[in-house]
């Protein structure tokens, strides 16, 4: 697999591992377990910070290259990244 296939599995089993779990969701805390997942697999992803301006919110998430890893394109759509 590509680069960005790989992370995109490596994604999936993080998701499922959380689900599986029940934990808590954190955009913070889950996109930085995620980065150090897809890290010690070999495979690299950037943290992507936004915000919206109305009402103000901060989110975050994980991509690589065009692929958003742990979060939903109409999620995201609202933010404007600034990181």
């Amino acid at each position: 697999p590509t680069c960005d296939e790989q992370s995109r599995l490596l994604a999936m089993q993080f998701t499922s591992a959380q689900r599986a779990l029940s934990l808590r969701r954190n955009c913070l805390h889950n996109s930085l377990a995620l980065l150090d997942f897809l890290s010690r697999r070999g495979a690299d992803a950037d943290i992507i910070f936004a915000v919206t301006s109305s009402p103000f919110r901060a989110h975050c998430w994980i991509q690589r290259g065009g692929w958003i890893l742990n979060d939903a394109p109409d999620a995201i759509a609202p933010c404007t990244p600034i990181l």
